[in-house]
Formats: C-alpha cells, sequence, structure tokens
C-alpha cells in the first residue's frame, strides 16, 4: 500500500508537476514520487520482482495514479565502469565495457556523466527492462547508482549498501573522486575485511576516520553491530534524507533514491 503525503489521491492525479524516480536491482524496484515545486516526498514504494517488470509497474500504485512530467531510472548492479572524459569516446563504449565487465548479448551500453568529477560512468542495461521502462516512460533518463552516489555524496569515506551481501565504498577528497568500488560479501568479516582492504590501500585509519552510511543496512542489524568492534561508534554517521513528511521517510535506507532527483 502507497500512503501519499500531503495531497489527496486526486491532487495527485491531476497534479503533473512530479519527478518521478526509479531505482531498479536484480530483486527490487524502488519508485520515489517528488513534488518539483516544493522538492519534497509525494509517494515512495517498493514492489519485490517477482516476475517480469511490466507486472511491477501494473502492481504500482504511484504509477497508476501519478501523471510525473520527468522519470529517471537508476540501475543499481555491477556492469558499470568509471571512465575518465578526457579519454572517453561514445562510439568505443560497447568495446570498452565488454573488456572491463564483460557486455553481454541481452545488454545495452549506457553512459551518464558527472561533470563536475570529469567523470563517465559507463554501464550496461538489460535490454528487456530498458524496452519496458522506456514504453512505460519514454521521457525517462538513464543513470547507474554509482552516478548518484559520486555525485552526490560530500568529502569523506561512505559506504552504501545494496543488500546485505554488497556495498559500494566511495572516498572523496577535495571533491575528487578517489576510490570507488563496489563488492560482494557473505558475511559481516568479510565485508569488514573489504572495507579494512580499502582503508589500508588509501592510507586511513579506520579509529579515526568518520564513516558515513547509507543504503539497505539496520543500524541495530548484524552487519554495522560486527563492525562496531573495529570502528568507534562515535565515527560512525548515517546519511539520513531530510523531508517535510513523517521520521518515516527521513532514512538512510533510501539514500540514493532520494538523491536520485538531483543528479538528473
Amino acid at each position: 500500500m502507497v500512503v501519499f503525503f500531503d495531497m489527496q489521491q486526486d491532487e495527485v492525479t491531476n497534479y503533473s508537476n512530479f519527478h518521478l524516480s526509479l531505482e531498479l536491482s536484480a530483486n527490487e524496484l524502488h519508485l520515489l514520487l517528488t513534488d518539483k515545486q516544493t522538492n519534497s516526498t509525494t509517494a515512495r514504494q517498493t514492489i519485490h520482482l517477482t516476475s517480469n517488470l511490466t507486472d511491477a509497474f501494473n502492481k504500482s500504485e504511484i504509477v497508476s495514479v501519478a501523471n510525473p512530467n520527468s522519470v529517471s531510472c537508476a540501475i543499481v548492479n555491477d556492469l558499470f565502469s568509471l571512465i575518465p572524459r578526457a579519454i572517453f569516446s561514445e562510439s568505443e563504449l560497447p568495446t570498452f565495457l565488454d573488456f572491463n565487465v564483460g557486455l553481454k548479448e541481452d545488454t545495452a551500453p549506457y553512459f551518464t556523466e558527472i561533470e563536475n568529477k570529469e567523470l563517465i560512468v559507463g554501464f550496461g542495461i538489460s535490454k528487456e527492462n530498458l524496452q519496458i521502462i522506456t514504453k512505460q516512460f519514454p521521457q525517462v533518463q538513464f543513470m547507474h547508482q554509482a552516478t548518484v552516489l559520486i555525485q552526490s555524496l560530500s568529502n569523506g569515506l561512505h559506504v552504501n549498501f545494496n543488500d546485505s551481501s554488497s556495498f559500494q565504498i566511495t572516498e572523496i577528497k577535495e571533491n575528487k573522486l578517489v576510490f570507488y568500488n563496489q563488492y560482494q560479501f557473505e558475511s559481516p568479516e568479510e565485508g569488514m575485511y573489504y572495507l579494512g582492504l580499502v582503508a589500508e590501500k588509501l592510507g586511513l585509519d579506520l579509529q579515526k576516520e568518520r564513516i558515513s552510511i547509507s543504503g539497505n543496512v539496520k543500524k541495530e542489524g548484524d552487519i554495522l553491530s560486527f563492525w562496531r568492534q573495529f570502528l568507534p561508534e562515535e565515527n560512525t554517521i548515517f546519511n539520513e534524507i531530510e523531508t517535510s513528511q513523517a521520521n518515516v521517510l527521513s532514512t538512510h535506507q533510501y539514500y540514493t533514491l532520494h538523491k536520485q532527483f538531483q543528479c538528473v
């Protein structure tokens, strides 16, 4: 069920100045409806993907009610590569992605540019999902979740959890991207190992470094409870999203979904 905040359902139907943010992973579709005039959240919904994406859109109350005049979709997968703007050629993108991540036949190449970082994020989208999304929303703008994180995060070390078995680590210094990568892990111990490995590579002391956390991780869950054995609790901060609604919407767990609109 979707709750529309600050607006009645009929008001939502008759109002067009919305931006719809989509975030698509292998197992979930997240939707966030933003009032562009006030930059406030109107509705949010998560749909677990049990079949194809068309069925998910048919189940969505946001899609059935709202008429947004702009739409963006962030893809969450490991089919991406960061390319310096100075050496980028759009015509060479498929070759570059195929060399770095293995571009499959059923995957279409895409890219977004992060101007303030002089960086291109090249990535792949399932051709089936691409067709379904563009048919549903012809005006959609695609990006990779990496684009949202790199463009919206401030200076420092950041960890964003896709789910309980994968995260991205980002280090930004003096507004320049120093490090970005995604890791799969099977246990909190393995996740901590990767974080320690990155800290060692970057010359960071995890006992002193402030680490900002976002994504699908619980503050008191198993992962962070284990990590606190090695990280001072006062140095672990959360990227909360400030909204005009109740605390249920002020959460680090949907950080990239909320920040997506600002990256369009």
